[in-house]
């Protein structure tokens, strides 16, 4: 019912209506205390991974979950399940732990302050190996299997986006959290390294999971075909992992000091998505708030927004005030989900399974979400790829998510960077929904919207699952 509220809130600014009272009651909703920001003192340099992470999104796009996952799926043909996609995520995080874990005792041995392309590359040689002698094809090499041939275009499409470079930092946070001995520092070309190693194996993977699948006539790839693939390729590695753990990590609660660390670092992130998505949408200097109204009046709620400059500034206000009690809604669902799993931060399935939870819907493999499914077709809504696209422009979902981690208590388990990409794309996705149903209402309504009874029973009725 609150979600209700809220719609009409919105619906009352964008007929003009006095809204005074509905800014009011999304206020007390959302009303909370912020933590202070948390220290910056890591334990170990996260700035050469971050700014690796911010100069590839503002190069490239800041893709999306979504668009990350349709790009993933089509480099080869066939999709990914959900559970096949999570575990991808898990063995790239095992192989970075373990690599970065090598070369930091080699490192240590020398008495260096820091991995350099000297410690990091044999670990990687142990492992795997790129031979670009062909012409427009990367042979992978496996000390224990035969290669794989990869498409050099898709080895660099693949590398346009921060996979791999997500794995690493959530390494580091592993770290943060957990309680284990700071590995050492990375310099940027041990980076470059890793995330390169990182990448081709992700891909060799894919190819043989890919082929495997069309010889069994299957329409998507498993998650035991994943983990075979990955068997195939590294046998033994998700076992030698489980047996010793070369660093000390120690699987307890969060510390006070872990946590906040670990929030300290998703500020950083928040901060440096922003930074990207202003640098390549070339927001700087324009007015985004005008840009906003904009979008929202033209493609989002369609709906002409009040031209008064009062009205547009509660618009916009109750739209962050509602995004913010999603994001809240969002990550105390996952927080819940990451204790019943044991986890020490929230994963990617965990996530998943919140988000869905919380806003079900399906992407098209046009990156359309479908939402309320089980609704007549004539209620069923539809938000286009591209209207989802441009309100991620604004930076909005990541700044409320920011926001819920701050407002949570000093106790709640904080996202992983790959579910925090997925519940930041949630908070989107229901903006965009929130104001495509104000929309709805207020041109249902005509020019006097009020807060009827009726209008309770009508949403309710239209939208069950709205929260």
């Amino acid at each position: 019912m609150q979600r209700i509220l809220f719609a009409i809130a919105i619906a009352n600014i964008l007929s003009g209506s006095n809204a005074e009272s509905a800014v009011a009651r999304a206020a007390a909703a959302s009303e909370t205390t912020s933590e202070s920001p948390a220290s910056s003192d890591f334990g170990m340099s996260v700035d050469p991974l971050l700014s690796a992470i911010e100069q590839l999104e503002s190069d490239h796009d800041a893709k999306c979950h979504s668009s990350a996952n349709r790009f993933e799926d089509f480099l080869f043909g066939t999709p990914l399940s959900d559970a096949a996609r999570s575990a991808s995520v898990e063995l790239q995080v095992h192989l970075v732990r373990n690599l970065w874990a090598r070369a930091s005792t080699v490192a240590l041995r020398e008495g260096a302050s820091a991995i350099q392309s000297r410690h990091v590359s044999p670990e990687i040689e142990k492992v795997v190996s790129i031979d670009r002698s062909i012409d427009g094809e990367w042979q992978i090499v496996f000390p224990g299997a035969p290669p794989v041939v990869v498409p050099e275009i898709r080895a660099t499409q693949y590398a346009s986006i921060a996979y791999s470079l997500r794995a690493i930092l959530a390494v580091q946070q592993d770290f943060m959290v957990s309680g284990g001995a700071p590995l050492l520092d990375l310099e940027p070309e041990s980076i470059d390294e890793l995330r390169e190693a990182l990448d081709v194996v992700a891909l060799s993977a894919l190819v043989l999971a890919d082929r495997a699948a069309r010889e069994q006539s299957e329409y998507e790839i498993s998650e035991s075909g994943l983990k075979e693939a990955w068997a195939r390729l590294l046998p033994g590695l998700g076992e030698n992992l489980a047996k010793s753990d070369p660093v000390g990590r120690v699987e307890v609660s969060a510390s006070a000091e872990g946590r906040a660390q670990a929030l300290a670092l998703l500020d950083e992130v928040v901060e440096r998505k922003l930074i990207a998505y202003r640098k390549y949408n070339n927001l700087g200097g324009r007015d985004e708030i005008r840009l906003l109204v904009f979008n929202i009046s033209r493609f989002y709620a369609r709906q002409p927004v009040s031209s008064m400059i009062e009205n547009r500034r509660e618009l916009i206000a109750t739209l962050g005030k509602e995004l913010d009690a999603f994001a809240s809604d969002l990550l105390r669902e996952a927080d819940q989900r990451a204790r019943a799993a044991g986890d020490l931060l929230i994963r990617s399935a965990e996530a998943t399974a919140a988000a869905q939870q919380l806003i079900p819907n399906q992407i098209d493999e046009f990156e359309d979400v479908h939402v309320f499914g089980r609704l007549a077709d004539d209620e069923r809504i539809i938000l286009e790829a591209f209207d989802c696209d441009s309100f991620r422009d604004f930076g909005t979902h990541w700044e409320s998510l920011r926001q819920a981690t701050h407002a949570a208590p000093s106790n709640s388990i904080l996202p992983d960077p790959f579910a925090a990409e997925i519940l930041a794309e949630g908070i989107s996705q229901y903006g965009v929904l929130l104001l495509r149903v104000a929309g709805v209402i207020a041109r249902e309504s005509g020019d006097t919207v009020r807060l009827r009874p009726a209008d309770h029973r009508g949403g309710c009725t239209r939208h069950p699952r709205a929260r």
